[in-house]
């Protein structure tokens, strides 16, 4: 961990109670702290009181190693001086040999910052925190605990950004939605007549379409079609095809059909 083969990242998998937090990242950390990079240790918000207070007990305590922490959040309302502030903070503690504790939301708050800096045009505020972001990719090595969770595909922070905007193709990307599945339903209580043993029909209420259940095969290809025939004959809200010619129709009703 200290001296990764090729100088690339590398993970490891140990057991619990083999002091990966108390003992691993406190060694790991205090050697790769020699002043010439910014060690940040990257805990979840569960474990980041924990952690702090075994750093500052194993780093700060026998070491005299200080251990910096960088809380961030959207509510901050940075100024130029502030950002500057930071900068001479985190390259102090890389200049001390110190630890910086930080969370993953609090990096993603910091990088989403900038760009809503550059959004709102303080372009001086968003110099200055893209000038810490680059210090943190060139000079920083990380060693992230509870890899599995903090590097994990689906943790995302999202920040909405200028004004309130409707969404793209809105409010026809749902109208159509319902109104094909009303075509479906309006098939199925027809095919219901016609092949009563392959269709079961449940839930008719006004408002809300019904669980269909197919039980033979060959019926859903017919509802598929007739929905398919009627969408490109008469239209619907939001696609007039119905005085198009018989050729853009019938490229209209392959395209629908027509997997290939």
């Amino acid at each position: 961990m200290m001296q990764p083969p090729d100088d690339r990242n590398t993970s490891l998998q140990l057991n619990m109670g083999e002091g990966k937090s108390s003992v691993i990242v406190p060694i790991v950390v205090s050697a790769q702290g020699d002043g010439s990079h910014l060690v940040r240790v990257v805990v979840a918000k569960p474990q980041s009181k924990q952690m702090y207070q075994m750093l500052v007990s194993k780093l700060a305590g026998f070491l005299d190693r200080p251990v910096y922490e960088l809380p961030f959040s959207r509510d901050i309302q940075l100024s130029e001086s502030q950002a500057e502030t930071i900068r001479k903070h985190v390259t102090r503690c890389m200049r001390e040999g110190g630890v910086l504790l930080v969370q993953p939301e609090h990096l993603l708050s910091f990088q989403l910052m900038e760009l809503e800096c550059h959004a709102d045009q303080n372009s001086r505020v968003a110099e200055r925190m893209a000038e810490i972001w680059q210090f943190f990719h060139e000079s920083s090595r990380d060693v992230v605990d509870e890899i599995d969770e903090n590097l994990s595909v689906k943790f995302e922070l999202v920040y909405t950004v200028g004004q309130q905007r409707p969404i793209d193709h809105s409010p026809d990307r749902w109208r159509i939605i319902q109104e094909v599945l009303g075509f479906v339903f309006r098939f199925c209580t027809e095919a219901e007549v016609e092949f009563p043993q392959s269709l079961d029909i449940v839930g008719r209420h006004p408002g809300r379409v019904p669980r269909v259940r197919i039980l033979r095969r060959g019926v859903e290809a017919t509802i598929f079609e007739r929905v398919a025939n009627f969408i490109c004959e008469t239209g619907m809200d939001g696609f007039p095809i119905a005085r198009q010619p018989p050729a853009v129709r019938n490229a209209v009703l392959r395209y629908i059909t027509q997997l290939d």
